[in-house]
C-alpha cells in the first residue's frame, strides 16, 4: 500500500516529509485549504547563501495567498518576519516568491509572475544573493529591488513546509495538488 505519512525525498539525502492531513491522490499529494493539511520537511540547510526552490501545483483561485512551499517564522509581518515562501495570490492568476526582511517598510520583497490557476505550473523561485526571481513554466521575472532591500534578509530556522506557512501556524492554507517539490540550497543557473 502507499504509506500515507511519510513523503520520501528520492535525491538519496534522506531528507524525507512528515505528511499531516494531506492525501494523495493519482496526480499528487492534495490539500483540501483547511490548513490541517500540511507537510513537515524539517531542517534541510541554510539558504543564506541563496536558494533555488522548485514546485509543480495546480491550484485554484481561492481569494486568499496559498502557501506553496515556506520556510517561515510565525510572526507579525511588520516587525520580524524572517525567511521565505513560494506563494499564489489570492483573487488573480499569479504566483510569487516572498522575502521577508524583519524591519520595514517594505516588510518583504518579492518577484510575481502571472499563470493561469486550475492547471498544472511549474513555479521556481530562486535567490543568488542579488536578484530575487519567480519563475512560472519557464517565464521569468526579476523583483526590482535595491541592494539594501536584498542585504535585508532574514533568514528563518528551522523545517520547510509544504501547503502552509509554517508546522505551527495554519495560515496561508494551500487548496491544490502538489506534484513534487525541489529544494536546493544554492542557487540554480541555466544550463
Amino acid at each position: 500500500g502507499v504509506d500515507t505519512t511519510t513523503l520520501y525525498d528520492i535525491s538519496g539525502n534522506g531528507n524525507h516529509g512528515t505528511i499531516h492531513g494531506a492525501t494523495w491522490t493519482a496526480e499528487g499529494l492534495q490539500f483540501d485549504g483547511s490548513g490541517a493539511g500540511y507537510v513537515d520537511l524539517g531542517d534541510l540547510g541554510s539558504l543564506a547563501d541563496g536558494y533555488t526552490i522548485i514546485v509543480a501545483a495546480n491550484v485554484p483561485n481561492t481569494g486568499a495567498d496559498q502557501a506553496l512551499v515556506s520556510r517561515i517564522s510565525s510572526f507579525s509581518s511588520s516587525t520580524d518576519g524572517r525567511g521565505v515562501m513560494l506563494v499564489k495570490a489570492g483573487t488573480v492568476d499569479r504566483y510569487g516568491v516572498v522575502q521577508y526582511q524583519g524591519q520595514g517598510p517594505p516588510y518583504y520583497i518579492g518577484a510575481y509572475q502571472d499563470a493561469p490557476a486550475d492547471q498544472w505550473n511549474v513555479v521556481a523561485g530562486r535567490y543568488d544573493g542579488d536578484v530575487i526571481e519567480c519563475s512560472v513554466n519557464a517565464r521569468s521575472y526579476w523583483g526590482p529591488h535595491s541592494a539594501k532591500e536584498i542585504a535585508g534578509f532574514k533568514e528563518e530556522t528551522g523545517s520547510y513546509t509544504i501547503g502552509r506557512r509554517s508546522p505551527t501556524s495554519s495560515w496561508w492554507p494551500l487548496t491544490g495538488t502538489v506534484g513534487y517539490v525541489l529544494v536546493y540550497n544554492r542557487p540554480l543557473t541555466q544550463a
